[in-house]
C-alpha cells in the first residue's frame, strides 16, 4: 500500500484509466521530487522515464485490480528495456511498478535483470542486449 495518499483515492476513483494514470504520476514525483537523487518524466532518445535514480530506471505503471493481478506484462519491460539502451541513460538497471489505481491498496514491483550476450563484441559488432529475466521483489 502507498503511504499517505488516502486523501487522494476518492479523486483517482472518478478519472478514467489514463487520468487515474497521470494523476498517480504527478502524486509520486510530488512525494519524491525533493530527492535530488532522482530525475522525474525525462525525455530520452526512445521516449520518456518516468523516475532515474542514480543506478536505477522506474517505470511506474497504473492498473485495475484484474489487471494488477496478471502483471508483469512484457511490452512493459520492453519499454524499459529501450530506456535502459538509450545512449543518455546512464541506470543499468530498471523496475517495473504496478500501482491498483482505484485506491492504491495493492503495489507489485518488478525487477528487470538484463542478460548482456557478448559475443558479437568479439566479432567488432555490438552487443545483444535483446534478452533479459524479470523477477517480483518482495515489498513486506
Amino acid at each position: 500500500m502507498l503511504e499517505g495518499f488516502d486523501e487522494h483515492e476518492n479523486r483517482v476513483q472518478n478519472l478514467g484509466p489514463s487520468s487515474s494514470g497521470n494523476y498517480i504520476h504527478a502524486l509520486l514525483e510530488d512525494k519524491f521530487d525533493d530527492r535530488d537523487y532522482l530525475e522525474f518524466e525525462q525525455e530520452v532518445s526512445s521516449g520518456q522515464y518516468d523516475c532515474m535514480g542514480p543506478e536505477l530506471l522506474y517505470e511506474f505503471k497504473t492498473k485495475t485490480p484484474h489487471g494488477l493481478e496478471k502483471a508483469p506484462f512484457e511490452r512493459d519491460f520492453e519499454q524499459l528495456q529501450r530506456y535502459l539502451n538509450s545512449p543518455d541513460v546512464d541506470a543499468d538497471q530498471g523496475q517495473v511498478i504496478y500501482i491498483n489505481r482505484e485506491d492504491f491498496s495493492n503495489v507489485r514491483q518488478f525487477q528487470l535483470q538484463l542478460n548482456y550476450n557478448t559475443d558479437f563484441i568479439a566479432d567488432g559488432g555490438l552487443p545483444d542486449f535483446s534478452e533479459y529475466e524479470v523477477y517480483e521483489l518482495d515489498l513486506d
